[in-house]
């Protein structure tokens, strides 16, 4: 998984959201900021994996309904086992022991 659609699955856990409340939400928490085509390729990809699933459409804004979306419960399960692959990542790196 890449850092990308790590950030976007982390994103969902705590609502439903649109593309751009997503990317809003990536670009306040700082950090490199992704580029438009490999967000739109993580959302993308995380519906094609099933880490992610559209829960509806918002039309109360200007121009076409905009799709919301969801993190599974499968998705659920892949962020919180990245999140012990980088755990486990950073402890070896913290304890120098790392590549030897």
């Amino acid at each position: 998984m890449n850092e990308t659609m790590y950030r976007v699955l982390l994103a969902l856990r705590s609502s439903d959201q649109q593309a751009s409340d997503i990317l809003d939400g990536l670009r306040d928490a700082g950090g490199e900021v992704p580029s438009l085509a490999a967000f739109y390729r993580s959302l993308k990809s995380g519906l094609d994996e099933g880490w992610l699933e559209i829960s509806g459409n918002d039309a109360s804004g200007p121009g076409r309904p905009r799709q919301i979306y969801r993190l599974t419960s499968f998705g659920g399960r892949a962020v919180d086992k990245e999140a012990r692959r980088l755990q486990a990542l950073a402890s070896l790196a913290l304890s120098g022991t790392a590549g030897n």
